[in-house]
Order: C-alpha cells, then sequence, then structure tokens
C-alpha cells in the first residue's frame, strides 16, 4: 500500500513538474483590450450587420435570448400568481362548505 501511495505522489509531482505555470496577469493590458476604440473615440459596436447603415437595427442574439427569458419569466410569475388565486378560492370554498356542515346540525337542533 505505501508503495502505491509512494508512486502516485511521485507521478503527481511529475505532472505539476511538466505544467506550465500561467502567463502572468497585466491589469492595464487585459482593461485596454476591452476598451478597444475606433479613431473617433467611440466604442465598437459588434458585430454590425449589412443593413445597420440603411435604419433597419437587427436585434443580436443576446438581445433576443434576453427577450425570451424575460417573457418566459414573466408568464412563469403570471401563472403562479393565477395558481395561487385557484388555490386560495379553492380553500375558501372548502372552509365555507365545513361551516355550513358545522352549522347544520345545530340549525337542525334548534327547529326540533
Amino acid at each position: 500500500m505505501e508503495v502505491l501511495c509512494a508512486s502516485f505522489l511521485d507521478y503527481k509531482s511529475q505532472q505539476a513538474a511538466r505544467r506550465r505555470p500561467p502567463p502572468p496577469r497585466d491589469r492595464k493590458r487585459r482593461a485596454l483590450r476591452s476598451r478597444k476604440r475606433t479613431a473617433a473615440g467611440a466604442p465598437r459596436r459588434w458585430p454590425r450587420s449589412a443593413t445597420a447603415g440603411a435604419g433597419a437595427a437587427m436585434v443580436s442574439a443576446k438581445q433576443l435570448a434576453d427577450f425570451g427569458y424575460k417573457a418566459f419569466s414573466g408568464s412563469m410569475m403570471l401563472l403562479t400568481l393565477y395558481g395561487g388565486y385557484l388555490c386560495g378560492a379553492r380553500a375558501y370554498r372548502l372552509l365555507e362548505r365545513r361551516r355550513a356542515r358545522a352549522a347544520a346540525p345545530a340549525a337542525a337542533a334548534a327547529d326540533d
């Protein structure tokens, strides 16, 4: 068992020695890369559609996905509210019937 553990640890140390260290992080360079600007100083808008200059704005896939997610979430919220209403109405009816049943023997005894 000890031989097996020793060989495993030796294998792991060899593997770690072969692994290259990550490149040093340069925050300034990364910040500049994320804020690339055009010659006029305006931020780039990618991807630009072929008809963007003609006035027809195309919806990107991300915008479409965001809209779909919001629409789906909104419909689920409305469904939840409607389900809560139905559940509450049913519970109210159940309690009303119980009260009526409990009051019926008392009313019948009073009539006698």
